[in-house]
Formats: structure tokens, C-alpha cells, sequence
């Protein structure tokens, strides 16, 4: 099971800090990324968040709706790069790998998609 989530639909006021304060009710949030414009002028409007224990990240999954700053924010599993068929792939691009719901490119080598997907799975 995947200790790390993928949050989109931030407010633009939403920093690390905030969306650490945020998921930190679920478990020891242990890293927050969230990464920035070129040019240090804001960020993309996502993020992800690492816990300590895969258990804290199901918990924040299975809490319903996530209002961060009056804003409802969409929170996945974020899966290691290469996990999704045609994920992966050099860089920071955030694209479609073809599959419904799924991205890749995430930092730290992780690509991003839905629970359609079949997490969870892997051997």
C-alpha cells in the first residue's frame, strides 16, 4: 500500500504548511511537496503528502471530502512511476499516460491516478 498522496485543486494561498497542518490529523506526515511556478510566482495548484504509515494515508482516503482554506481539494493515492501502464518517463511533466484519471511525472519518481486503477494490487 502507497504512503504517499496526491492533492489537487489547492487554493492558491496553500502552502507546505498548511497542507501539512491539514493531513497531519490522519498520521505523521513526514514530507510536503508542493511545487512551484517558474519563476517563484506561486505554485500548481498541487501537492503531495508522504506519511510514515500507508495506514494514515487510506485514512485521509477514506475521510471524505478534504476542504482546505474553504476549498475542496481531490486527494489520490500517488503510485511509484512505472506502477501504471505508460506511466513514467524523465522529468517533471505532469500528462496523460493514456489511462482515465492517471498522470505521471510526479516527484520523486511517483506518477498520480485514480483508485480505478488498481492499487493496491501489486505483488
Amino acid at each position: 500500500a502507497s504512503d504517499r498522496l496526491f492533492v489537487k485543486n489547492l487554493p492558491s494561498a496553500v502552502g507546505r504548511d498548511e497542507l501539512h497542518a491539514h493531513f497531519s490529523q490522519f498520521g505523521r506526515a513526514t514530507d510536503v511537496y508542493v511545487p512551484r511556478l517558474p519563476g517563484g510566482q506561486g505554485h500548481k495548484g498541487i501537492g503531495f503528502v508522504s506519511f510514515a504509515e500507508a495506514e494514515s494515508a487510506q485514512a485521509a482516503l477514506s475521510y471524505g471530502a478534504h476542504i482546505i482554506q474553504g476549498q475542496a481539494v481531490e486527494v489520490t493515492l500517488a503510485v511509484p512511476r512505472g506502477a501504471l501502464p505508460g506511466s513514467g518517463g524523465p522529468g517533471g511533466h505532469y500528462g496523460s499516460t493514456g489511462a482515465p484519471g492517471a498522470m505521471s511525472g510526479g516527484p520523486g519518481g511517483y506518477a498520480v491516478g485514480s483508485d480505478q486503477m488498481g492499487f493496491g494490487q501489486a505483488g
